[in-house]
């Protein structure tokens, strides 16, 4: 008898069990990513609370005032504009008594918005979606960025811009380079004036820049180049009628903004400081090298790295220009976090795109393991939820019993808003006590 048979037979029956299991990839990739999504759902519903808090009393201001569109759309918070995401969270507040609940319910709607762009993008890339791909998820819907998403409904600083994003890479993916422009320079538009999503401006003004210069002397600059003229007078005009903040504390030393940043690629995982660190330089790496490919050979895969990459690096140089001097302890708050998912991503895209299968599954790896064992919360970060909740919940109970601002946040002994005087709150508080909105909703 042939002892070879068996073992012939079983290798087209495993063949095709792999081929299975690979095909139904998207389907099990979906029904993670929802899950993951709905996990996220749950995670705020429990923990969200219908009181303003803190940064609410300041930025929204014009809808207090009922400012025009335009206004609302221009208005300055600190070192960036809310742009389109206080349009949406001015929508929202207006159909729902000015429920702060409603609101962190659909930041968690837009971060799966999000995660759908990019697992299209991933789709786009190769054609099929790989198992793998429940990384994706694991980046989007981790409960690490807890902060900014029921401590303050802020929608524009993070969640929105991390919405832009992913739709700004999608329209670098259209195949018609006029509707890609056009779709490009619009959404550009939305991210310069919302929150952090400034600094896609500048990536998206250099990857235009490049592209026209490419194309000079030929028939395509008719559209490259219009295309860079009205991202750089969107850019520009972001600083029309600007308030300069100056940057606290003065200048610091190099090494100190990159051990700030280190810090903060390190607490996207709950991981070492030197995890953060080799993060950091991974990421920077993959933009340089990625961006010297696509000018090379015109790659997309290699664009979109790139893309994704240079935003994250110049978000977290802000990050670290703006906040080192509070200490290197800054560099691990929940709400600085949100907006490295892009970087993480462009780390997994630029993982993929390894020739050699033993370092693309090492690198796959190296990225999926910290993003699973970092999905639930410190003990620490669990005892602020807390605290803030248990606080916030105090202090509205004792502010409708007292009508005193000041008085409340002695029986609480907590601070709603650092500086009620300058955020006028009392007057803000008396306009949503008269039309019943917030916490004083029936």
């Amino acid at each position: 008898m042939d002892s070879t048979k068996p073992a012939a037979i079983a290798r087209p029956a495993l063949q095709e069990l792999q081929d299975t299991i690979a095909k139904y990839a998207w389907l099990g990739v979906l029904l993670f990513s929802l899950g993951w999504v709905a996990r996220l759902a749950k995670f705020v519903a429990e923990h969200a609370l219908n009181c303003l808090f803190a940064d609410d009393w300041d930025y929204l201001t014009p809808i207090f005032h009922h400012a025009d569109a335009l206004t609302v759309f221009r208005w300055q918070h600190g070192p960036h504009r809310e742009g389109i995401g206080l349009l949406f969270e001015w929508a929202v507040l207006a159909l729902t008594r000015w429920d702060t609940r409603v609101v962190d319910y659909a930041m968690v709607g837009l971060i799966g918005l999000a995660l759908l762009v990019a697992l299209w993008l991933r789709f786009r890339l190769t054609g099929r979606l790989l198992w793998s791909d429940v990384l994706l998820p694991l980046l989007f819907c981790s409960y690490r960025s807890w902060e900014s998403l029921f401590m303050g409904c802020m929608v524009s600083p993070m969640v929105m811009p991390l919405l832009i994003i992913m739709l700004c890479a999608a329209a670098w993916r259209m195949p018609s380079l006029p509707w890609c422009y056009a779709a490009v320079v619009l959404l550009n538009l939305f991210a310069v004036y919302t929150g952090y999503g400034l600094f896609l401006g500048l990536v998206n003004l250099f990857l235009l820049g490049c592209i026209a210069w490419k194309d000079r002397g030929t028939k395509a600059m008719r559209a490259s180049l219009p295309a860079f003229g009205l991202a750089l007078l969107t850019d520009l005009s972001f600083f029309w009628g600007y308030s300069y903040l100056p940057v606290p504390g003065g200048s610091h030393s190099l090494w100190q903004y990159l051990e700030f940043d280190a810090l903060l690629f390190a607490y996207f995982f709950n991981a070492p400081a030197w995890v953060g660190g080799a993060l950091m330089v991974f990421t920077l790496l993959a933009c340089s090298y990625h961006l010297h490919r696509w000018l090379a050979t015109g790659k997309q895969e290699s664009q979109l790295i790139f893309f994704l990459s240079a935003f994250t690096l110049l978000y977290a140089l802000n990050c670290a220009v703006g906040r080192v001097v509070n200490g290197l302890q800054y560099a691990q708050t929940s709400r600085y976090l949100l907006l490295l998912v892009p970087g993480m991503v462009a780390l997994y895209l630029a993982a993929l795109a390894i020739p050699r299968v033993s370092w693309r599954i090492a690198g796959i790896a190296a990225l999926f393991i910290p993003a699973y064992l970092a999905q639930q919360l410190p003990i620490k970060d669990e005892i602020v939820i807390a605290t803030w909740n248990g606080a916030r919940a105090r202090w509205s109970v004792y502010y409708k019993q007292t009508g005193n601002v000041r008085q409340a946040e002695h029986m609480a002994s907590f601070t709603i808003d650092p500086h009620p005087e300058v955020s006028q709150m009392d007057a803000k508080l008396a306009y949503l006590k008269a039309r019943r909105l917030n916490l004083f909703a029936p």
